[in-house]
């Protein structure tokens, strides 16, 4: 006689949706010790635990339930692998350079968490994991990318289309309305002058970006499709961001002059 036994899974309780997706994203990029192998405190663990933990809090408070430190190291992990492959993939294609090129690269980038891991590209371009210990051997690291147990994301998350930026929250719109096929057309154009974007900065002969070019690659992407989006709050964050440059240099002027 046999019994058919259901067993409960809790994989899905685990999963991130893909606002805490994005959080968790822009919480470790401000935790270069969690990412890069060249920062000072890389390779220590009491910093990298308390780094992780600090993701954790941050997530909770943010979201008002709890995190598993454990999931959300492998949920990033897994984001981060397919960034590289992704990465990798775009880079072979650009060497083609045929007349195809764009739109595959355009349909590789598409992946909603793209933009927001181009702070990895630093490391991506070295074929290096992110870990503790450095492969520099490519074919090593693919056969370690497939035999690794890691959480199905990309099969959820990996369309061809542009993600939507609801962890951001709803913002106030022009009162005015305006066509469909104008808007739509916005969006197109946004979306392909982010593409470019993205495109020119691989065919840069490939050379590493440090993180500080890739937060600026990104705020300009956002800023600009922001502006073709919603006008009135692109303006806004405009001046923000020149709000921002002006304390920037402020900080800079007052630490050149610190010691005379």
């Amino acid at each position: 006689m046999l019994i058919s036994i259901q067993v409960k899974r809790t994989e899905h309780s685990e999963r991130l949706n893909d606002a805490e997706k994005r959080f968790l994203i822009d919480a470790v990029s401000r935790r270069a010790c969690l990412w890069d192998d060249q920062d000072a405190n890389y390779k220590s663990l009491n910093c990298r635990t308390s780094a992780w933990r600090g993701v954790s809090q941050e997530m909770e408070t943010e979201f008002e339930k709890k995190f598993d430190c454990d999931i959300l190291q492998k949920t990033f992990k897994n984001l981060r692998d397919v960034f590289t492959r992704k990465r990798r993939e775009c880079q072979e294609i650009l060497l083609k350079r045929s007349g195809a090129s764009a739109g595959q690269v355009e349909k590789i980038t598409s992946w909603p968490f793209y933009a927001s891991l181009l702070f990895l590209d630093s490391s991506a371009d070295q074929g290096e994991r992110y870990c503790n210990v450095t492969d520099t051997n490519v074919d090593q690291e693919y056969q370690e990318l497939v035999e690794e147990e890691i959480i199905d994301l990309e099969s959820v998350n990996d369309e061809n289309s542009a993600p939507t930026e609801q962890d951001m929250g709803n913002t106030s719109r022009p009162s005015s309305v305006k066509p469909i096929t104008a808007l739509t057309s916005k969006k197109r154009k946004a979306s392909k002058s982010q593409m470019e974007n993205i495109t020119a900065t691989m065919m840069k002969g490939f050379e590493p970006m440090d993180k500080f070019e890739a937060i600026g690659v990104l705020l300009a992407a956002k800023l600009r499709e922001l502006n073709a989006l919603d006008p009135l709050n692109g303006e806004e964050a405009q001046l923000k961001a020149e709000e921002m440059n002006i304390y920037f240099s402020r900080l800079i002027f007052n630490a050149k002059n610190s010691g005379k």
